[in-house]
């Protein structure tokens, strides 16, 4: 008759082993996603952190903001430069921009590519029949969303507080 065979008992010092060497794939595993490059992060206000690399230096964004009604235009802050950095979008850019200086602090609604600006320097959007915030990019009026926006080395922004176009 065949009897099954039972499995091998690992002693104390093979199980200390093989628990030490799970917790070294893992660690490996965390420092692979760490050191990658990968930006695993969303642009959510959450998630933007200066970011301390000097890859932009040279090449940095420009910020204006500005509040339009009729012919009247106001400088609402100082203008402000951020570094750039590859894939870095409008939304990112202005988060980094509150981060460097409170009269750019933002509030958005939604997130990524969704994302809508809603107060920018303690003012907010006042909906269709007031001034809400819109950008012009290089002199060009925003085309599409500042999640969708994609900067490029030595962009110029502005953000304008203005009746919709």
């Amino acid at each position: 008759m065949n009897t099954p065979s039972k499995p091998p008992i690992l002693t104390t010092d093979q199980r200390g082993l093989r628990f030490a060497l799970a917790l070294g794939i893992v660690l490996l595993i965390v420092l692979a996603f760490r050191y990658s490059g990968l930006d695993i992060a969303s642009d959510t206000p959450q998630a933007i952190q200066p970011t301390g690399d000097v890859i932009g230096l040279e090449t940095p964004i420009k910020f204006q903001m500005q509040r339009e009604e009729g012919d009247q235009i106001e400088p609402l802050a100082d203008p402000i430069q951020i570094d750039w950095q590859p894939e870095m979008t409008l939304l990112r850019a202005t988060l980094e921009a509150g981060i460097q200086s409170e009269a750019w602090q933002s509030k958005w609604q939604g997130a990524g590519e969704m994302a809508l600006l809603v107060e920018l320097g303690g003012l907010a959007n006042e909906g269709a029949s007031g001034l809400n915030w819109q950008f012009d990019l290089n002199g060009e009026y925003g085309k599409q969303g500042a999640g969708q926006t994609v900067l490029k080395p030595g962009d110029s922004v502005l953000w304008r507080l203005a009746p919709y176009q």
